[in-house]
């Protein structure tokens, strides 16, 4: 998979639909899909992994898409994708439920 360098440097897209926005040192991650997001808890490392993921916190979409909660297949399938996507760019991110 290769993917497009990020305009904004916290802005990574991948070309399968999704993208993940780094908002803060311990803030945490945007993750889009389509016209859905959500805010998903992390805080930067350093080095060999560039972020660790709180996968808890992948619970649900933001407003109007909140009513149904993300299942455990969907959470695995989301922390996948955003492991893709910054490897594709190099980095690792660690997972901690």
């Amino acid at each position: 998979m290769t993917t497009q360098p990020p305009k904004n440097p916290n802005l990574y897209v991948s070309p399968e639909g999704y993208s993940v926005e780094i908002v803060g040192w311990m803030t945490g991650l945007i993750y889009r899909e389509g016209s859905r997001e959500m805010l998903i808890d992390s805080e930067m490392l350093v080095l060999p992994f560039l972020l660790c993921v709180y996968t808890h916190s992948i619970s649900h979409w933001k407003p109007s898409y909140d009513a149904v909660p993300v299942t455990p297949e969907e959470r695995k399938r989301i922390v996948e994708n955003i492991r893709i996507l910054f490897r594709s760019h190099g980095y690792e991110i660690d997972t901690f439920p």
